[in-house]
């Protein structure tokens, strides 16, 4: 009842600022603590949560694991957010395309916040949801409501740093990427997203030291194998940089990118063979032959797999 009248008293804020022509953000709301009805199912939530933290190669069993504890337990708030998360960020994976997944976030998000308003999980969520749709300014007010919420949520920091990031607007960027890190100074998906930052910006040497640090945290963690082999080839090391990516997934375009970038020619287009041959309804393909031939240098080829992707 608690979290219904709250959820109520969200919806009738957003409708009249909607009205007054307002964007703006709802006020962080007191977090509540609820004692998990099911233990089965509150165990199977962390055992999710850690997976979506680790951020290896794979985001299934994450999904997977929140799934059942929702089978187990549809009050838990905690997976139902987890779950909006895990798949929010499916497409940066394989397996998932971001028109099929997106109205299931937004039922997952929603239903976590009726359950339990004070959340800041969902909110990236929606967040990532609306900035693959453009919406950046909506997106924004997202991210930003789940920074009011929890100032030491290194994914909302994460997410807001990379749209800020992708919006060229870098000094604020590094600001959320920084206090991402002074929240979880040993975070692979913090120090990687900071050590690309740092390349972005054309600072190689914090670049290639941010990196180490974030493979010393994980070396199994994507961003952080990816842009590590992007920072070294970069920087002429070529071939530690081939070496890295020999076992990274071959669909990611990033990856593609890097490997390009390290002068690999033949394994790229070997890799983009395998992709083709593969059924997908989804962009994949065409993305990830995109970068590989920007990596490359043909650019009018990227052009024309952009093109074909959009």
């Amino acid at each position: 009842l608690a979290a219904l009248r709250d959820q109520v008293v969200a919806t009738i804020g957003d409708s009249l600022r909607s009205r007054a022509g307002i964007l703006s953000r709802r006020r962080p709301v007191p977090r509540r603590t609820r004692r998990p009805a099911n233990n089965d199912a509150y165990v199977l939530a962390l055992v999710g949560k850690r997976e979506l933290n680790q951020r290896n190669q794979d985001l299934k069993g994450s999904i997977g694991h929140f799934r059942q504890a929702i089978e187990l337990d549809s009050l838990s708030a905690e997976a139902w957010s987890g779950l909006s998360l895990a798949l929010a960020l499916a497409p940066n994976y394989r397996g998932a395309a971001a028109d099929s997944v997106a109205p299931v976030v937004i039922r997952s998000a929603r239903r976590a916040l009726q359950l339990d308003p004070s959340l800041a999980e969902p909110h990236v969520a929606l967040g990532l949801v609306l900035s693959r749709n453009f919406q950046w300014e909506r997106a924004e007010a997202e991210l930003k409501t789940a920074i009011d919420i929890d100032p030491r949520d290194v994914e909302a920091r994460v997410q807001y740093g990379r749209l800020l990031m992708f919006r060229g607007r870098l000094a604020e960027a590094f600001r959320e990427l920084r206090k991402a890190r002074d929240a979880d100074p040993a975070s692979a998906l913090v120090l990687s997203w900071l050590s690309f930052a740092w390349y972005v910006g054309g600072q190689m040497d914090s670049a290639l030291v941010e990196s180490a640090r974030a493979m010393e945290s994980n070396p199994s963690n994507l961003s952080a194998v990816c842009f590590r082999a992007m920072i070294l080839a970069a920087v002429g090391q070529k071939a530690e940089a081939r070496q890295l990516l020999e076992k990274f997934p071959h669909y990611n375009p990033l990856g593609l990118y890097a490997l390009a970038l390290a002068g690999d020619a033949r394994a790229v287009r070997a890799r983009l063979d395998t992709i083709a041959s593969v059924p997908s309804t989804t962009s994949t393909p065409q993305t990830a032959r995109a970068f590989a031939m920007l990596g490359l240098g043909d650019t009018a080829q990227a052009l024309d797999a952009l093109e074909r992707a959009t």
